[in-house]
């Protein structure tokens, strides 16, 4: 009987132990996907910047070496070089100012 109470106690021990560790690596692996979601936020708002930043550079480019006697051709290049620019990303935030920012931003 001793022995019965002395190993219950002892399993009871490792089991508390064992959800102690369970709890202290849940939260680490919930404090991981936290800091890996703000960071893939901003690799997704740096790709959009040098994504734009790229396509108005070859824009720019373009523009450049048309000639200026074709005004009306001017417009029409500009909207078919953006037209072939991958959509942005919508952001995931739940503020909603930064929501409105992102979608001012993906619009101009």
């Amino acid at each position: 009987k001793l022995k019965r109470k002395e190993n219950k106690l002892l399993l009871q021990k490792f089991r508390e132990k064992d959800a102690g560790q369970h709890r202290k690596s849940r939260q680490k692996t919930r404090e991981i996907s936290i800091k890996m979601t703000k960071i893939r936020e901003r690799n997704r708002a740096r790709l959009a910047k040098r994504r734009l930043k790229l396509t108005s550079e070859k824009v720019g480019l373009r523009l450049s070496k048309l000639p200026l006697s074709s005004s009306s051709t001017i417009p029409k290049f500009a909207y078919k070089c953006f037209e072939n620019l991958a959509p942005i990303a919508p952001s995931r935030s739940t503020n909603l100012s930064e929501v409105i920012k992102n979608n001012v931003i993906q619009f101009y």
